[in-house]
């Protein structure tokens, strides 16, 4: 055999070897794609069922924060009518004061709405992060009335300026078919907060299903003298 014939030869071995090589590589793709289209398809029918039988119940909400000592500004373990009088006193854009509870650089009606929602002795024990950004505890309580099982729960803030964060990608559920549980998770409180949303998790597919819940905070009770007292310091101050 000549040379050339040999040349066509090994050319024509390689384009043999090349076409099989890309039909293995087309047929792998195609399979590799089929499955990835299918997976897709599945999960989306699946989402779609779940969005249209999931169903639950939030029967509670309850913000179980103890009263902290953010709002005793001049450290008595009181939060009273001296400490109203303190931040009154340093009432609008003031960055760094104590009476700026909520860190923001201004003492305003967060800042008063926090004091008098921690009215009363306070506990120190209960301020884990600094003066600015206490811990609250958030309970509540779901009814699932599917016959589905709620794997974990995905619970987001949104805070009054409209953005948004996540408190909890994942809370540990296992709540089954028709069964009612008690949660509860931590966040910051900022002052800021306007509302929470909770949204199932089953077989880590995440329903267009959400419930909008803002907790019922456990009152700190003010009693009628110093209530009128209150608001004649605010009346004075800010008519």
């Amino acid at each position: 055999m000549n040379k050339k014939a040999i040349s066509s030869l090994i050319s024509v071995v390689l384009l043999v070897g090349l076409s099989v090589t890309s039909i293995v590589l087309i047929a792998t793709y195609s399979q590799d794609l089929f499955k990835s289209t299918k997976e897709s398809s599945e999960k989306a029918i699946k989402q779609f069922s779940l969005e249209r039988n999931v169903n639950l119940v939030l029967d509670s909400a309850v913000d179980t924060s103890q009263v902290s000592c953010s709002a005793d500004l001049n450290n008595d373990k009181v939060v009273d009518t001296e400490d109203l009088a303190i931040l009154l006193g340093a009432w609008g854009p003031n960055p760094g004061n104590p009476a700026d509870i909520t860190g923001n650089g201004i003492v305003n009606a967060d800042d008063l709405a926090l004091l008098l929602g921690n009215w009363g002795s306070c506990d120190a024990a209960a301020q884990t992060v600094s003066a600015f950004t206490p811990t609250n505890s958030i309970e509540f309580t779901v009814t699932n009335q599917a016959d589905m099982t709620i794997s974990s729960f995905l619970i987001k803030r949104y805070k009054k300026d409209g953005s948004k964060e996540v408190i909890q990608e994942s809370l540990p559920a296992n709540l089954g078919p028709y069964q009612q549980k008690k949660f509860s998770f931590n966040y910051q409180d900022d002052g800021q907060t306007d509302y929470f949303e909770l949204s199932p998790i089953i077989d880590d597919i995440i329903p267009n299903y959400n419930i909008k819940f803002t907790p019922k905070k456990l009152s700190h009770s003010i009693s009628s003298e110093d209530q009128l007292i209150i608001d004649e310091m605010i009346k004075e101050k800010l008519g």
